[in-house]
């Protein structure tokens, strides 16, 4: 349908500062003849489109990431090569090099004017009243799409249009439908499009309108969406040439606008809250994206540059960071064998005294899992603590998975959202090698203890309250039995043990000067020039438990810490297994080379043998053979005999901002202690008005109770990706009602014998 006033009703759309101009604008005469078509052609669409991202935020990051396929997409056709095809880039980086000039595919790596000019490709922008959900535009400067392609494409599900392109992210067809539950009430989208004119300068204009189909049938158990097209099903079109299709009238000439009315993404600026949720979701995305908010005036942060936390942290934040580093891994089959970790300083380092690290990660996201810089699933800062020991290192660390090489067969452990993970075989596979590596790396153990000191540094600790709770525990079987199965006694593996070089000391967590370097930082080379047993032998004779446990050998080197991670002149730590072991190296780190080993097989059987490879840059490798022989399996430790409790502190008001506590804050807990509020408003108010030693009783029966309230809850719901919610509401609501039921007991424990109950005012409580 190609009417007169085709250009007037797309800007009257494109203008509209919400759902009731898009229903002024629907009832213009132009739509009269109007044909409704269900998306994707097919009225099942609501099952494809409800099934998509749990979250505004993440169903909008679909929409940006689409953009950044088409604008690689169009710089490929421009090279005169079939993005198909078989010389075309096998990954986004290798296409972003070749086509965008973007060094080694890393944006992390351009300057200050590439960056600002890379980010026009892709927009985000904001519309609409101030106190109401935004209208939220993505634009791009992409290849565009000619208006009979429309339903193959931008209207079509589950076709699959880019499966065959390995360079672009987009696989499923329909990712980009998560948004239109989030649409206001009515699922208003508009789309605009113009086919590139670099690629096709004759181009005309589509535009349709998708909504959710209004005055649906009882007769139907769920609505569905739809979209217009002119008479005989054709989209409307409009004569190319700029249109001011952007807030405040600002011109477009091609590529693809898609506007979402009324957003649920809240009602600050985009480049506030919605800039730092897409920071998380992106973490390191391919290019960045321009953010700006046309609802406020322009500031140094309007417009605003998105271009993930990674690149935050290593630009703008670098003062937040306490150290960055990788962890060599073999993640077998998973397509990587790094780990990214990322740990902020600690509070009482920190000049404002609190942690940061919630700025850049929530607790439920310590361990962030990308493809193609996109967090797909995470895992929660709780399984740090229970899974990898790191109770103190846990609030300020941050893991960076990438998974952009998974293998094809593996895919399926992302569902299709991009913002969860199946669960089977392969995910728990993964999870449980992923907290395997960062708890037994010798760096990450070592910052675990530094963390642990700072934390002692800046507690207090009431000996008092802990004597307490070791003559509640006395005695009392029901607490053992609750306590038991949160005390942990690591059964872990027996260091590999071999005559004359020292290997035999030092257990799972480390051996010999894995501390972190007390006593002095080892000698390091720029280059290294040695890898060797402790003994100086390159090569020896060990060990390994025929059952399958782990065994670990320690090799010294002058490698400095960051040799292979570094940009320049950086080697690669490789171990060579015979088929039936496997294990993995980690370091270098304070002059040491750690190899962990398992397998099965018959004792005195010959095991094979394990080479350790440390490669040079302009220089022959160094090497180091360890034949190994299968040995009868260390006896197991027994587990100790009673429990292991946490330790108890309390935590004043001074030290809320280093923890980012405020008087509701209840308490605290981990593995290895439980921090409790004294200065806690519920607390608080029931102790107002009593003399000093009824407060100070009151006192200790809180935090009893709280106390172990939380030793249950994080014996109970540790691993669970919730803990950190679960533990939060159960601590509160524990702490509202202990205090009366307390109180009540320890008067009528305190009152003689025949003596009548004195009339006192009730105490106020919170509900």
């Amino acid at each position: 349908m190609v009417a007169v006033n085709g250009s007037e009703v797309l800007l009257a759309l494109a203008r509209a500062q919400g759902e009731g101009e898009v229903d002024a604008a629907l009832a213009d005469p132009f739509f009269k003849d109007a044909e409704w078509r269900p998306l994707g052609g097919t009225e099942d669409n609501y099952a494809v489109v409800a099934n998509q991202q749990s979250s505004p935020a993440n169903a909008l990051c679909e929409k940006p990431i689409n953009s950044m396929d088409h604008v690689l997409i169009k710089h490929c056709l421009m090279a005169g090569e079939s993005p198909a095809g078989r010389g075309a880039p096998s990954s986004m980086s290798e296409a972003l090099e070749r086509y965008l000039g973007v060094p080694g595919g890393d944006i992390e790596r351009l300057d200050g004017k590439m960056m600002r000019e890379l980010a026009q490709n892709v927009v985000i922008m904001a519309d609409g009243a101030k106190g109401s959900n935004p209208n939220i535009i993505v634009a791009d400067r992409g290849e565009g799409q000619a208006p009979d392609r429309f339903e193959a494409t931008l209207l079509s599900l589950q076709k699959g249009n880019k499966k065959r392109i390995k360079f672009v992210q987009g696989k499923y067809n329909m990712g980009g439908t998560g948004v239109l539950p989030f649409c206001g009430s009515r699922g208003y989208q508009l789309i605009a499009a113009r086919r590139s004119t670099e690629l096709e300068p004759g181009s005309e204009w589509g535009f349709t309108l998708v909504r959710e189909k209004p005055h649906v049938s009882d007769e139907y158990k769920t609505p569905w969406y739809e979209y217009f097209t002119g008479p005989g099903g054709r989209i409307c079109t409009v004569p190319g040439g700029e249109l001011g299709l952007l807030p405040g009238g600002r011109p477009m000439r091609d590529g693809c606008m898609v506007k979402m009315f009324e957003y649920d993404a809240g009602r600050a600026s985009v480049t506030k809250k919605l800039w730092a949720e897409m920071n998380v979701m992106l973490y390191s995305p391919p290019m960045p994206i321009m953010m700006e908010d046309a609802r406020f005036r322009r500031t140094e942060q309007n417009p605003r540059i998105m271009y993930g936390n990674r690149n935050l942290l290593a630009r703008d934040f670098a003062q937040d960071v306490h150290r960055r580093f990788s962890i060599r891994s073999k993640l077998s089959g998973f397509g990587t064998n790094e780990l990214e970790v990322v740990v902020f300083r600690h509070a009482s380092r920190n000049p404002e005294k609190k942690n940061v690290t919630g700025l850049f990660r929530a607790k439920s996201g310590a361990v962030l899992l990308t493809q193609n810089g996109q967090t797909h699933a995470s895992f929660a800062q709780s399984k740090l603590d229970s899974e990898a020991g790191l109770s103190s290192l846990a609030e300020y660390a941050m893991v960076h998975v990438d998974l952009t090489d998974l293998p094809t067969r593996k895919a399926k452990m992302f569902l299709a959202s991009r913002d969860r993970m199946r669960k089977s075989a392969d995910s728990k596979r993964l999870e449980e090698r992923i907290f395997e590596d960062v708890g037994e790396d010798g760096q990450v153990r070592a910052l675990e203890a530094e963390y642990q000191r700072l934390d002692e540094q800046i507690s207090v600790k009431d000996s008092s309250m802990n004597r307490a709770i070791d003559d509640a525990v006395k005695g009392n079987g029901m607490l053992a039995e609750m306590l038991a199965p949160g005390s942990k006694q690591a059964d872990g593996g027996k260091p590999w043990d071999g005559p004359g070089d020292g290997d035999g000391q030092g257990g799972e967590g480390g051996g010999e000067g894995e501390g972190g370097g007390e006593g002095g930082d080892p000698p390091s080379s720029y280059v290294p020039t040695y890898l060797r047993f402790r003994n100086g032998d390159v090569s020896a004779h060990r060990t390994v438990p025929a059952d399958g446990t782990a065994a670990y050998a320690v090799l010294e080197t002058d490698a400095p810490d960051d040799y292979t991670t570094r940009r320049q002149d950086s080697g690669s730590l490789d171990v060579q297994f015979p088929p039936t072991l496997d294990g993995s190296p980690h370091g270098p780190f304070g002059g040491r080379v750690k190899v962990k080993v398992r397998g099965r097989g018959r004792p005195s059987e010959d095991a094979g043998d394990v080479i350790v490879t440390l490669t040079r840059p302009r220089d022959a490798p160094l090497s180091c053979v360890m034949h190994a022989i299968f040995v009868e399996a260390p006896e197991k430790r027994k587990r100790r005999a009673g429990v292991t409790l946490q330790s108890f502190r309390w935590i004043y008001k001074d030290r809320w901002p280093e923890l980012g506590w405020t008087k509701s804050t209840v308490a605290r807990a981990n593995k290895s202690e439980v921090l409790v509020n004294r200065n806690c408003e519920f607390l608080e108010r029931f102790q107002r008005g009593q003399p000093r030693p009824r407060a100070d009783e009151i006192a200790e029966r809180f935090g009893l109770h709280v106390f172990f309230a939380s030793v249950g809850l994080h014996a109970g719901h540790s691993g669970d990706p919730n803990y950190d919610e679960i533990y939060q509401k159960s601590i509160e609501a524990v702490a509202r009602s202990c205090l009366a039921a307390s109180y009540g007991s320890a008067r009528r424990q305190a009152r003689p014998a025949g003596r009548p109950r004195a009339r006192t005012r009730p105490e106020r409580t919170s509900t």
